[in-house]
């Protein structure tokens, strides 16, 4: 869970260890689902947090497949994400 300023998210790798950062944001009275990335293997941790003080959470992923990697996704005023 994590905040886009006064707006909610909820962060999640779907499927269980998959391939998709999605992320989930409240519009009214229901949930807009919005894949981010789709490009990764075996996504195994998530953390959404707000590193840079902006009041749009951050979201940090790791992938434990092939090379290991880290990834941070980084939320912009036109509702952009990018990695």
């Amino acid at each position: 869970m994590g905040s886009l300023g006064q707006d909610r998210l909820l962060a999640a790798i779907e499927p269980f260890h998959g391939n998709q950062i999605v992320v989930y944001t409240r519009t009214e009275n229901t949930w807009r689902r919005q894949v981010i990335d789709d490009s990764l293997e075996n996504t195994h941790t998530m953390a959404v947090t707000d590193l840079n003080g902006d009041g749009h959470g951050e979201i940090v992923a790791g992938v434990r497949a092939g090379s290991k990697q880290v990834f941070l996704y980084t939320h912009d005023t036109n509702g952009t994400w990018t990695r």
